[in-house]
């Protein structure tokens, strides 16, 4: 199958297109918030400029740019719009992990239409799942499919006794089409608004065993689409590196949190007639949040950059490095919280106008941070005990 030459574009040219973008999306924000879901016009633009296929395989039509290049496009999207962001880079990473699935379900999903794209949801509220030949029976719910409303297929993890599988409970990504499953329209959120994170439901649906991939198998190294995908994208350990998918709209908002003070500072002036940014409580809080945002990117970035590194050489990432990249990920969540938090007083009251820029971003990163990826109690759990020795909590990781 050949890439489309509008789809050749480099991860700069990416991220050159995101910015071109972000007055638009800040003008689309509220609107976005209101609609409680991405506006046609926000997903048409998504679309032409590629998105949502940089970390789709080459071999199905996507453009397959580097490890963390939804990270980095989160990082200048989020700058606008939070809700947005989340789903371009959701989207974007589940055209990663289906490139993991076998070779006839990716086939199933981009044969026909290489721009089809994939949701997901990994919060079951309750299932029944039965083996039969050749697959497994699904009835359910599952929450917080985020962009849902837009995608032609679905993917979720399923936990159920298995007797085709040595361990108590199996873990399973299932995929299945959009006529297999309902959309329930549950999303009225605080925060992240416009995602449109909405409930699906499945009735008795069959899924055959090629749309079936073992979670707990994807710890690092071949995987069933690793035989068509060669390239190391479709060998890293999933869950070890899944947060990476997240964080980067985390560094976003906090950047655009950044961005709306240092745009407001240059004409605001107190009841005592002095300029806000002349005062050093105004200036500290400020230099708190540039250099806890700087931390946070240094050390997503940097291993970023360790998993390009050992991608490219063959090399997988051992227990304890996958634990890192967890705990590393929660604590960026934790150093933007803070900075956001550190410069919502900053603006006083009219920064928590309903529809002004920074309460939206307060409201978005808090909860963003609850994502359990990112949430700090859980991931440095994670990290904490393995670099005790003591049993992973998580055994997907």
């Amino acid at each position: 199958m050949n890439t489309p030459a509008a789809l050749s574009h480099t991860l700069d040219e990416t991220l050159a297109r995101a910015r071109d973008m972000l007055p638009r999306l800040q003008a689309r924000a509220e609107l976005t918030e209101q609609l409680r879901r991405l506006p046609d016009e926000t997903h048409a633009e998504f679309l032409r400029y590629g998105f949502y296929k940089i970390m789709q395989p080459r071999a199905f039509g996507g453009l397959e740019l580097e490890f963390g290049s939804q990270t980095l496009l989160g990082t200048e999207l989020a700058r606008a719009c939070g809700s947005s962001s989340w789903v371009a880079t959701l989207f974007a990473c589940h055209g990663w992990i289906l490139g993991m699935f076998s070779a006839q379900a990716q086939t199933d999903v981009w044969g026909a239409d290489p721009d089809a794209l994939v949701a997901s949801s990994f919060l079951c509220e309750h299932s029944q799942i039965t083996r039969v030949p050749g697959g497994v029976r699904l009835t359910g719910q599952w929450r917080y499919s985020s962009g849902v409303d837009h995608s032609q297929w679905m993917i979720v993890l399923a936990s159920f006794e298995d007797p085709a599988v040595a361990a108590p409970r199996a873990f399973y990504y299932l995929l299945l089409p959009r006529s297999d499953f309902r959309i329930e329209d549950t999303w009225y959120s605080t925060g992240m608004a416009g995602t449109g994170s909405n409930d699906v439901h499945m009735d008795n649906v069959f899924i055959p065993e090629h749309r079936m991939l073992e979670a707990v198998g994807l710890r690092g190294g071949p995987t069933p689409g690793s035989q068509i995908n060669p390239g190391y994208l479709y060998r890293q350990p999933l869950f070890g590196t899944f947060s990476f998918n997240l964080v980067g709209n985390v560094i976003g908002l906090a950047q655009g949190a950044i961005d709306c003070v240092l745009e407001e500072l240059g004409t605001r002036v107190s009841i005592t007639g002095a300029k806000v940014g002349t005062q050093q409580s105004v200036q500290l809080r400020l230099a708190a949040a540039l250099s806890g945002v700087n931390a946070a990117r240094a050390l997503v970035m940097n291993n970023r950059e360790e998993i390009i590194r050992d991608g490219l050489a063959g090399r997988i990432a051992a227990l304890p490095t996958r634990a890192r990249y967890r705990g590393d990920n929660g604590f960026a969540t934790r150093l933007c919280v803070e900075a956001v938090d550190q410069l919502l007083p900053v603006l006083g009251a009219r920064g928590l106008v309903a529809g002004h820029r920074m309460q939206r971003i307060w409201r978005d990163i808090h909860t963003v941070a609850q994502h359990i990826a990112l949430t700090w109690d859980v991931q440095g759990g994670i990290y904490g005990a393995v670099a005790l020795g003591l049993p992973c909590p998580d055994p997907r990781v």
